[in-house]
């Protein structure tokens, strides 16, 4: 027999499962440099970063009668070391049943409902003056956990989940810690409640509140985000509005926010940016970070103190 068709034939045999599967791989590459002061002199320099890089794949299957198996497997990705490769902090893990009813997911690891309340509404998000690290407003993602996303009515969703804390003695139940969260958008409007409980399993803050609001006419879109938290008895109010006007390809940005400590120090935060799409899936941008507070460096690692940086960066989704 032909041995190109030998080889043909063994392709198509390997290859078959995952025609057969709805499988898609997905994932972004996104690279900056970045010129840093920070006060006190912890660190004064230039640094490339991997900024929330990461490789996934989802998929679902037909159950019938409105019915759909779905899943993911999302990976952090570190781009600027190549030793590392795959990062061993996973992203979103789940698999679920999704319907008429809505989506319920069996999460090793997923976004919390709180996290992604908002998350539209910072326009800096994974580059230099992201929220979480300028602000302190604290994201995170619900580990062994069961989350509820209800269906959309005229823009209107409810999201939940609960998280067991599995620890013997002390939190050993299914809802030692949850988030919820209430979101509007429709007609150019997004608006967001959420509320989270970590007490019980030592996740960051313990208990916070979210509220954000947003608005898109054309080519402006403006939001403000506001939170409090209680951390074991200690007061924090932070907020952050945001505005952003695109021209073409061109996008001019701009954010400033303050971060309360009950009894503690105020601190302030802005930044100015411009992005520039170059296709769908690529963008490059520049921007100048100013916060009294913390910097986001990359891979998840925020400054120690406030400063100041310019970043350059490059983003690339597939």
């Amino acid at each position: 027999m032909n041995k190109k068709l030998i080889a043909a034939a063994i392709a198509a045999a390997v290859s078959a499962p995952a025609a057969m599967a709805d499988v898609t791989v997905y994932g972004k590459i996104h690279m900056s440099v970045d010129s840093v002061d920070l006060d006190g002199g912890s660190y004064d320099g230039q640094q490339i970063s991997s900024r929330a890089s990461r490789l996934g794949f989802k998929g679902s299957e037909d159950l019938g009668n409105g019915l759909k198996a779905v899943w993911k497997l999302e990976y952090a990705l570190n781009a600027d070391e190549p030793s590392s490769g795959l990062g061993g902090n996973a992203r979103d893990h789940y698999l679920g049943l999704a319907g008429n009813f809505g989506t319920v997911l069996l999460a090793g690891r997923a976004n919390s409902p709180y996290k992604n309340s908002t998350g539209k509404m910072d326009f800096f998000g994974d580059e230099l003056g992201d929220y979480n690290g300028t602000l302190g407003f604290e994201d995170q993602r619900l580990s062994n956990a069961i989350v509820y996303i209800s269906p959309k009515f005229s823009g209107l969703q409810f999201s939940g989940g609960v998280m067991a804390g599995e620890t013997a003695g002390t939190a050993d139940g299914l809802t030692d810690a949850y988030s919820m969260a209430l979101t509007y958008n429709n007609a150019g409007i997004m608006a967001a409640i959420a509320h989270e409980n970590m007490e019980d399993v030592g996740g960051g803050a313990d208990k916070k509140t979210r509220a954000g609001l947003g608005y898109k006419m054309d080519a402006f879109k403006v939001a403000g985000v506001y939170e409090t938290e209680d951390n074991a008895g200690a007061d924090t109010d932070r907020f952050q509005i945001s505005a952003a006007y695109t021209m073409g390809n061109n996008t001019i940005k701009a954010m400033y926010g303050q971060e309360d400590v009950d009894g503690g120090a105020e601190s302030d935060a802005w930044g100015l940016g411009v992005d520039h799409k170059m296709s769908k899936r690529t963008k490059v941008y520049a921007q100048y970070v100013d916060s009294e507070r913390a910097l986001q460096l990359g891979d998840g690692n925020d400054g120690t103190g406030g400063g100041s940086g310019f970043s350059l960066g490059m983003m690339h989704s597939f």
